[in-house]
């Protein structure tokens, strides 16, 4: 399956250098393991493994920077000294994110949007419905 052109797949592989030393491109996909067998845009650009990050990856990594940040502002904050922590930036020049679906991502979504929906009371509950059609 081919979404988007090689010339595009090509323009967000990791390595080449953005512009004037600035942000760097990225290619962001769901699954590399998955990716690699059914991306056909990223067979066809001849993307390596190590070319590809993981979005969970990337979101474990911002999350544990975050917190890690906040603890370095309230040391700096009790011990009267500030610095920053430098945060690799993820807006180059193309980014891309491939999802080929993974089945586990998609009930995780649904848990949350169902979750968020009882939490506003929204929607509607079916409370005896099994999934399956009416003879």
């Amino acid at each position: 399956m081919k979404e988007v052109g090689t010339g595009l797949i090509k323009r967000a592989l990791p390595g080449l250098e953005g512009r004037a030393g600035g942000p760097k491109p990225v290619l962001l996909v769901d699954s590399i393991k998955a990716c690699q067998v059914e991306a056909g845009e990223l067979l066809d650009a001849g993307v390596s493994h190590d070319q590809l990050q993981e979005i969970g990856h990337v979101v474990q990594t911002t999350y544990t920077r975050a917190a890690e940040r906040s603890d370095d502002s309230a040391r700096a904050t009790e011990s009267g000294t500030s610095h920053s922590i430098e945060q690799k930036s993820f807006n180059g020049p193309v980014t891309i994110f491939k999802s080929v679906g993974i089945g586990i991502q998609d009930v995780v979504i649904a848990s949350a949007v169902v979750e968020n929906a009882l939490e506003r009371g929204i929607g509607t509950q079916i409370s005896e419905y099994n999934g399956l059609s009416p003879n």
